[in-house]
């Protein structure tokens, strides 16, 4: 879980999410409101679709283009790696953002999973070649 999370409020402009994007290289962003409460989560490849198609534009504001809280998939803090894993296989989505009281504290992406497969497969991959 990243819990270094960059977050926009639902009034900021697409144009200045999208710099962020960019600038940061990450393709999700929680969304909050002015009491910080999560309210959706914005995605790099929405936001594409929805420019490319025409309905919107750098002075569209990111609460109406963001998935809303309501339509998403989250995890809590204390859930394990393994349910974490089954929701974003289950729900055929490449990010969750961990929320505890309304509130995200942090995001867990199917990049996360895949540095951990990573390292896994190379400890068994190695023993066998070793053995």
């Amino acid at each position: 879980m990243d819990t270094d999370v960059h977050v926009v409020y639902e009034d900021e402009s697409v144009d200045l999410v999208a710099n962020l994007m960019e600038w940061e290289h990450i393709r999700y962003v929680p969304v909050e409101n002015l009491q910080h409460k999560f309210v959706g989560l914005v995605s790099q490849r929405s936001m594409l679709r929805l420019m490319a198609q025409g309905k919107i534009g750098q002075d569209t504001s990111i609460a109406e283009v963001m998935k809303p809280v309501a339509d998403l998939v989250t995890v809590r803090p204390d859930d394990t790696t393994l349910e974490a894993i089954q929701k974003l296989r289950t729900h055929k989505v490449g990010c969750l953002p961990v929320v505890h009281d309304d509130r995200v504290v942090g995001v867990v992406t199917e990049r996360d999973f895949m540095d951990i497969a990573y390292e896994l497969l190379e400890q068994r991959l190695g023993r066998a070649a070793a053995e």
